[in-house]
């Protein structure tokens, strides 16, 4: 199930889900995922709700980009196991292109 939680305030966004993480999902091993914008969102939200709950276990922190990947690699089974724009694949494809370049210029 997807949740959405709008707010222009963090400290009430991080008490809604420390609020609605209390509630354990069906199937207690799987991960609790919150798409966040950067690491820093994450690191501060695995904090409050420790705070909050007195324990932040089991939640996994994608970015926009890998969640939607992740869920389109489940819809399409066919397509590349990681995202090819992705920055850690990205990185290696632009070496290699800058590599053949510089040997085509020798």
């Amino acid at each position: 199930m997807l949740t959405l939680h709008t707010s222009n305030r963090l400290e009430q966004l991080s008490e809604q889900f420390a609020h609605s993480i209390k509630t354990p999902l069906k199937k207690v091993f799987d991960p609790e995922l919150v798409v966040v914008q950067n690491s820093g969102m994450a690191r501060y939200l695995s904090l409050q709700t420790a705070d909050k709950n007195s324990i932040c276990a089991n939640t996994d922190y994608p970015f926009p980009a890998d969640f939607m990947w992740k869920m389109l690699k489940s819809v399409i089974p066919d397509i590349p196991e990681q995202n090819p724009t992705s920055p850690s694949v990205l990185r290696w494809r632009l070496l290699d292109l800058l590599l053949s370049e510089i040997k085509s210029d020798e």
